[in-house]
C-alpha cells in the first residue's frame, strides 16, 4: 500500500509540475520559449547541431501542446540557410529545407543565402528546384544575402571582371529564389571581406532585388548605408555589441537548467 501510495504521489507531483507551466500566461510562456529556442547564428546543416540545437529541441517532445506552441517560435524567428556550407553536406541533394516537415516550412520568416563558395566552379546542387520546397515557405519575408567573397572584386579575374561567370550564376540564383518566394519583401545584403559595397557581385544582387521590387537593407555587419558605401563605425560597433550580447545570452547555463526543468517536468 505504501508503494502504491508513493507511486500515486509521484504521478500527481509530475502532473502538477507539467500543468503549472502550461497554466502560465501565454506571454510568459512565449518569453521562455524565446530564451530556449532563439539562437544568434544562421541555422544550417552542420555536424555540431546534435550538441548545439538538438538539446534545445527536446522541448518539442514534452507534449503535443508544448510542441504546437514552441515550433513556431523556433522556425519562425530564426534564420535558416538555403544551401549548406559545411563540407560534409556541401554537395548534398537534400538541403536543410528539403528535410523539414511542411508545418515547419510554413512558419519560416527569414532565409539566408551565402554567396562566394564555389566561385571557381559553382556547386551543381545549388539550384532552385521543386526538391528545395521553397514555395512551401509561404511566410518568408526576409532574404539575407551574405557575400563571403567576390571573385571578380578580390583579384581572381582582375582583367575580366564583368564577364566573370560566377556573377551571372549568382544573379540567376537570386532571381530564381525570388520567383519561388514572390512574397519576400526585404533583402539584407552583407559581407565580411568587402570594405566597400559597390563590388560587381553585390551590385548584381542589388540589381536583381530592385528589379523584383524588394526593399534593400545594407550591412548589418559592415554598417553599410544607402548614402555611404564605406563602413559606418558607430553602427558597426553597435551591431557587434548587440551580436555579442546575444552570444552571451545563448551561452547562459541558466537556459540549460530551464530546459532540463521543462523536459523533466
Amino acid at each position: 500500500m505504501r508503494a502504491a501510495s508513493a507511486h500515486v504521489d509521484a504521478v500527481d507531483l509530475a502532473h502538477t509540475q507539467t500543468s503549472s507551466f502550461l497554466e502560465l500566461p501565454a506571454e510568459l510562456r512565449n518569453k521562455i520559449y524565446a530564451l530556449l529556442l532563439l539562437v544568434p547564428h544562421v541555422i544550417d546543416l552542420d555536424p555540431t547541431n546534435y550538441r548545439v540545437l538538438a538539446p534545445r529541441l527536446l522541448l518539442f517532445l514534452v507534449s503535443r501542446r508544448i510542441h504546437a506552441e514552441a515550433y513556431p517560435m523556433f522556425y519562425g524567428n530564426n534564420a535558416f540557410r538555403i544551401f549548406p556550407l559545411h563540407t560534409r553536406f556541401y554537395y548534398t541533394e537534400s538541403p536543410l529545407l528539403a528535410r523539414l516537415a511542411p508545418q515547419y516550412l510554413a512558419v519560416m520568416k527569414t532565409l539566408d543565402l551565402r554567396l562566394g563558395p564555389g566561385h571557381c566552379t559553382p556547386v551543381r546542387g545549388w539550384t532552385v528546384t521543386p526538391n528545395l520546397r521553397l514555395m512551401e515557405a509561404v511566410k518568408v519575408r526576409v532574404l539575407k544575402v551574405f557575400v563571403e567573397s567576390d571573385p571578380s572584386y578580390d583579384g581572381y579575374y582582375r582583367f575580366n571582371k564583368a564577364a566573370h561567370p560566377y556573377i551571372d550564376f549568382a544573379g540567376r540564383l537570386v532571381n530564381n529564389i525570388f520567383n519561388h518566394l514572390p512574397q519576400v519583401e526585404e533583402v539584407v545584403l552583407d559581407g565580411f571581406r568587402l570594405r566597400q559595397k559597390p563590388s560587381p557581385l553585390i551590385s548584381r544582387v542589388d540589381d536583381e532585388a530592385k528589379a523584383a521590387g524588394k526593399k534593400i537593407t545594407w550591412g548589418l555587419l559592415r554598417g553599410w548605408s544607402e548614402d555611404n558605401g564605406h563602413i559606418c563605425t558607430e553602427e558597426l560597433t553597435a551591431n557587434r555589441d548587440r551580436d555579442w550580447s546575444m552570444v552571451d545570452l545563448y551561452g547562459d547555463e541558466s537556459l540549460d537548467r530551464l530546459l532540463k526543468l521543462l523536459v523533466l517536468s
